[in-house]
C-alpha cells in the first residue's frame, strides 16, 4: 500500500465518511464473499482478546466456506507471533495442501477448540456443537435492587419493573464499572458454556441515540471475575435483516435506524 492510499484511507476513517454498511464498504469486505471461497482454509481466533472481529469472522467463514476447512479456538490471550505454538499444527497443513505429504491432518475433527478454566484443548466434528443445550435466562430485577438483578429461567411477570441507570459521559461508570449487574445463583455444579450467545434487550432512553456494552463473566464466591465474552451495539444500528439472521447470530446491516 502507498504511503498515499495510506493517508486516503485513514483520512476516510477520521472524517467518518463511511459511517455504515454502504457500498464502498461491502466492496471491501470479505463477509459477502465468503460462500466463495473453494481453496483450503483453516482459520482460528482466541475466545475473548478478538471477540469483536477475529470471533465472530471465523464462525461466519467455517459455516459459509466450500472448500476443506479446519477451525482453531484459542486461549484467550494473545499468542506470541508468528503464532509459534501453533507451528507444527500449521506445518502439518501446509505440508498435507502444498507438499502432498501424508500428515493425517485431513483425518482429524475439523474444529479444536480450547476449554477455558478446564484449560484442555478438545476436538469437535461440527459447529456449532451438535450436543448443545440451548438455555434461555431472562433478565430479572431483584426486589429493592435499582441496579443488580437476576439471570432467571423464568420469564418476566406482567407489568415488572424493569432496572434502569444514569448515564454519565466520562465517568467511571462510562469507562468500565458496570451500570446494571445480572448474576444467575451460585452454581452447585460445573457448567461449560461453548456456543453462541445471544442478548435480545428490550430498553428505553431519554438521549437521541446510545450505545449498549454487555459482558458475560465468571464469577467466583469472593467476588473475582474473569471475562468469558462480551458485546456491544449502538441503538441507532439495532435493525436486523431477518432473512441473514439466524438463531444463534442476528445480522445487524448497520443502517441508520430511529
Amino acid at each position: 500500500m502507498s504511503w498515499w492510499s495510506f493517508f486516503r484511507m485513514a483520512l476516510d476513517f477520521i472524517l467518518q465518511r463511511h459511517k455504515f454498511d454502504d457500498e464502498w464498504m461491502r466492496e471491501r469486505s470479505a463477509f459477502w464473499r465468503e460462500g466463495k471461497i473453494r481453496i483450503p482454509t483453516y482459520i482460528g481466533s482466541g475466545w475473548e482478546y478478538s471477540v469483536g472481529l477475529h470471533l465472530r469472522g471465523i464462525f461466519d467463514v467455517f459455516r459459509e466456506a466450500q472448500g476443506p476447512k479446519k477451525m482453531l479456538v484459542g486461549p484467550p490471550h494473545v499468542p506470541f507471533r508468528p503464532y509459534s505454538s501453533w507451528r507444527l499444527e500449521s506445518l502439518r497443513w501446509y505440508d498435507h495442501w502444498l507438499k502432498g505429504k501424508d500428515t493425517g491432518i485431513d483425518r482429524d475433527p475439523p474444529v479444536n477448540i480450547w476449554v477455558m478454566g478446564r484449560n484442555i484443548w478438545r476436538s469437535e466434528k461440527e459447529w456449532p456443537i451438535e450436543r448443545t443445550r440451548p438455555v434461555n435466562l431472562f433478565l430479572r430485577p431483584v426486589d429493592g435492587s435499582s441496579c443488580k438483578g437476576r439471570l432467571n429461567p423464568e420469564p418476566p411477570e406482567k407489568d415488572e419493573r424493569p432496572l434502569s441507570y444514569l448515564s454519565w459521559p466520562l465517568s467511571l461508570g462510562q469507562l468500565g464499572y458496570a451500570q446494571l449487574v445480572y448474576r444467575t445463583p451460585i452454581l452447585r455444579a460445573d457448567v461449560e458454556v461453548t456456543g453462541h450467545i445471544v442478548l435480545a434487550l428490550y430498553a428505553s432512553c431519554t438521549a437521541r441515540d446510545t450505545s449498549f456494552f454487555v459482558r458475560f463473566c465468571d464469577e467466583d464466591e469472593t467476588g473475582r471475575h474473569r471475562v468469558l465474552t462480551r458485546g456491544w451495539l449502538k441503538a441507532s444500528h439495532r435493525e436486523i435483516d431477518e432473512k441473514l439472521s439466524l438463531p444463534d447470530r442476528p445480522f445487524h446491516p448497520h443502517q441508520m435506524s430511529s
